[in-house]
C-alpha cells in the first residue's frame, strides 16, 4: 500500500492510484450501526460485501469501530476475548468456622466470586485456594471442599455407595502436631455456564469425620497465641476465556 498522496487540479486518477489512496485508506462514515448495517450488510460476503478489516466512523455516537470478522468492534478493544480480558477475585482473610454434620457441606462464608460473562460461548476458568486445618474430632479428622456454580455443585467425583461427592480435600491422621498445622486445597476448574448473565462461584465445606464436627478455615484446628500457630488466606478467582 502506498502513503499519503495529494492529488493535483488535471492528474490522471490510475486504477492504481484509487486502490491504494481511496479505497484502501478509506473511513466510511454512516448515521449511525443501522445505516452502516443497512449500507453494508450484516455477514462477511453478504449485502455490499462486508470484508474484514474495514473501518467506519458513526456520527450517532463519534465513535471509530472496525470489523473483525464476525462482529463490529471499538477501535483499541477485542471482539473475541481470550484469558485475562475479565478477571474477577474475592480473597478471604478472616477466619470462617461452622459445624458441620457428618457427609454434609456448608457454604463458605466470604468465599465466592461474581463473573458477567462478554459472550455466551465463553468457558470461565475457576481457582479457588482454601487454607484449612483439620476438624475438632481427631488426629483423623480433615477436611473436604466443593466448588459450586449459583449453589449446584461442579466437579465432583462419581457417586459410589454412601460417599461423599467432593472436588478435593485433605485429610489428617496420626499425630497431635497437626493441631498446629495448616493445608492447603486448590480446586481449578473450566467451566461452560452459557449465559452473559452474572453468574456466582462458590465454595462449600465438610469433613471426614463419623459425627458432627467444626470445620475451619484460615486456621489450624488449635488455635492459639504461640509462635506455631498461624492465620491464613485463601481466594477464588474467575477468568473469562474464549471459547
Amino acid at each position: 500500500m502506498a502513503g499519503f498522496r495529494d492529488f493535483q487540479t488535471g492528474e490522471v486518477l490510475t486504477a492504481a492510484n484509487v486502490n491504494d489512496f481511496l479505497a484502501k485508506q478509506s473511513v466510511m462514515k454512516f448515521a449511525d450501526a443501522a445505516a452502516r448495517d443497512t449500507a453494508l450488510g450484516t455477514a462477511v460476503g453478504g449485502g455490499n460485501a462486508l470484508r474484514e478489516g474495514m473501518v467506519t466512523y458513526l456520527d450517532s455516537t463519534n465513535s471509530v469501530q472496525y470489523y473483525g470478522g464476525t462482529a463490529w468492534a471499538a477501535v483499541g478493544s477485542d471482539p473475541n476475548p481470550g484469558i485475562g480480558s475479565n478477571v474477577v477475585q474475592t480473597t478471604l482473610t478472616s477466619v470462617f468456622t461452622a459445624s458441620v454434620a457428618q457427609a454434609a457441606q456448608t457454604p463458605i462464608t466470604g468465599l465466592s466470586v461474581t463473573i458477567t460473562p462478554s459472550s455466551s460461548s465463553s468457558l470461565v476458568l475457576v481457582i479457588a485456594m482454601i487454607t484449612h486445618g483439620s476438624t475438632a474430632g481427631g488426629n483423623s479428622s480433615g477436611q473436604w471442599f466443593t466448588i459450586n456454580r449459583g449453589g449446584t455443585d461442579l466437579f465432583i467425583g462419581d457417586a459410589a455407595s454412601n460417599r461423599t461427592r467432593v472436588s478435593s480435600g485433605s485429610s489428617a491422621s496420626g499425630s497431635t502436631l497437626l493441631d498446629a498445622s495448616l493445608r492447603n486445597t486448590t480446586i481449578i476448574y473450566l467451566d461452560s455456564p452459557a449465559t452473559t448473565s452474572a453468574v456466582t462461584y462458590g465454595v462449600d465445606g465438610g469433613h471426614n469425620s463419623a459425627s458432627t464436627q467444626t470445620i475451619g478455615v484460615n486456621q489450624s484446628r488449635t488455635d492459639s497465641d504461640v509462635s506455631n500457630f498461624a492465620r491464613g488466606a485463601s481466594s477464588i478467582t474467575a477468568i473469562e476465556v474464549a471459547a
